[in-house]
């Protein structure tokens, strides 16, 4: 049986991937609209803002993903001392 700290963590494992792509496209709807206000070419702004959007859900994205395995590998380590499967010299 799952505790409730595991199901929390899949489930944030699964909604970091929907939320790197969710600020992607959102940095390229507001580069399209943004240079398309300005007068500028919508595509060159959809390119400029997907790329921005990249850059940003790389490093939220990243910070959530780094959290989560260093979360599962703690649990790994807790799991390998709870069966004592480790030996001392």
């Amino acid at each position: 049986m799952k505790t409730i700290n595991s199901v929390l963590a899949d489930g944030l494992a699964a909604l970091n991937a929907v939320l790197a792509i969710l600020i992607v496209v959102a940095g390229a709807m507001g580069g399209f609209a943004g240079f398309e206000i300005r007068g500028f070419g919508e595509l060159m702004g959809a390119v400029i803002g997907g790329a921005i959007g990249l850059l940003i859900a790389i490093f939220i994205c990243g910070a959530l993903a780094l959290a989560v395995d260093i979360r599962s590998n703690l649990a790994a380590i807790r799991a390998a001392l709870a069966n004592n499967s480790y030996r001392q010299e």
